[in-house]
């Protein structure tokens, strides 16, 4: 059984503590949380943009260094052996920066690449040497490391040799969907489309957009079905939102936990996948879709034409794929479904093509983490 601490920067924007997580994270040993509080400055800010100018590798490292005395005290009241930083660069350099003060061993989980990472602006030459060398400072003070892809893995394991590997895939379990879907008369139910969508608010609003133009050329499905949005619209455009939920039914749920995610894959009828642009880890499946596959519902996919995900998509299956910079083509899908379900009142059939999905076993999972711990701590 290990104890577990987990220090976690609070965004402003995505307020969200899974319970239901916790409570089974608590059946392999004791877990904390402690947050920090969210950055002073936004990272969309336009401050924090122009501060990414002078910060390497962006600007969540000033506030880290803020936060290194807290930290320090965290991991000395909790006893801590062992740190695993997850998703920035910042982080990565903080665990290193620690190792060298406290003599603290930490874990680099690799969900995206650091060099290279589109997510990551490098504004010069400059800043990608500077990235490169610091990447590489890093990665050789840490002792393991955990990824997604085998790609990724690959890259890292021509490079670093003899660190402890973890390899965690994407993918779906099982479990959630041992219940059959079985197609019914649909006649006098609600059809739920389903979105998991952003927690930002760039994108939702045109999904909402796309599902009324569809229900405005078929205005006798506007009592038949409704659109279920997991995200946030934005106060810029929530105006516009309310205008559109006047002749169509559409929800919103800002956030909810996995076990309610699953349980609203369960209640829907035709899944809505989106992807606004290329795979930053090579082709790893997200888990969304992949759970999305695993539940047998139709998907419709929405994604850019030509990109890593499309091939994923077209690979596994799903019932439509359209491009995600078209409007007109969601708009398409989403009419496609309902002359669908007007001419034949059940939910289209399908064969969901597995390839790729990795099943997330937890038994197996929680086995070989507790190896790959023993080597990086030994």
């Amino acid at each position: 059984m290990h104890e577990v601490t987990i220090i976690s920067k609070k965004p402003r924007d995505n307020e969200v503590t899974d319970d239901e997580l916790i409570i089974d994270m608590n059946r392999y040993g004791k877990v904390n949380i402690i947050e920090l509080g969210g950055s002073p400055i936004p990272n969309r800010h336009a401050i924090a943009m122009i501060l990414n100018l002078f910060f390497i590798p962006d600007v969540s490292f000033f506030w880290l260094m803020i936060n290194i005395g807290k930290i320090k005290r965290i991991i000395k009241t909790n006893s801590i052996e062992l740190l695993i930083v997850s998703n920035s660069p910042s982080a990565y350099i903080l665990a290193a920066i620690l190792k060298n003060k406290l003599g603290i061993k930490f874990v680099i989980d690799f969900a995206d690449k650091w060099v290279g990472n589109p997510g990551i602006r490098e504004y010069s030459k400059l800043h990608r040497m500077v990235q490169t060398k610091l990447e590489n400072w890093v990665v050789r003070k840490s002792s393991g490391f955990t990824f997604v892809s085998k790609h990724f893995e690959s890259d890292y394991d021509k490079n670093y040799p003899n660190h402890p590997k973890l390899l965690l895939q994407n993918g779906y379990d099982p479990e959630d969907f041992l219940t059959p879907v079985q197609e019914q008369d649909r006649s006098r139910d609600i059809i739920t489309f389903l979105h998991f969508g952003s927690i930002y608010d760039e994108t939702n609003i045109e999904f909402a957009y796309a599902f009324a133009q569809a229900i405005s050329r078929n205005p006798s499905m506007k009592n038949m079905v409704r659109l279920k949005i997991i995200g946030k619209i934005g106060k810029k455009r929530l105006l516009e939102f309310c205008g559109l939920r006047e002749n169509c039914s559409i929800e919103i749920l800002p956030q909810i936990s996995h076990s309610q995610l699953i349980m609203e894959i369960h209640n829907s009828d035709i899944l809505v996948f989106s992807r606004s642009g290329k795979l930053s880890h090579y082709d790893t499946v997200p888990s969304r879709l992949a759970e999305y596959l695993g539940s047998g519902k139709p998907v419709i996919a929405c994604c850019v034409s030509g990109s890593e995900i499309e091939r994923i998509c077209r690979e596994c299956g799903c019932w439509r794929i359209v491009d995600f910079r078209n409007i007109s083509d969601i708009v398409k899908a989403f009419e496609d479904a309902l002359i669908f379900l007007a001419e034949n009142r059940t939910i289209p059939s399908w064969e969901p093509n597995y390839k790729g999905l990795a099943e997330i076993r937890w038994d197996i999972i929680v086995d070989k983490f507790n190896n790959f711990l023993e080597a990086v701590t030994r």
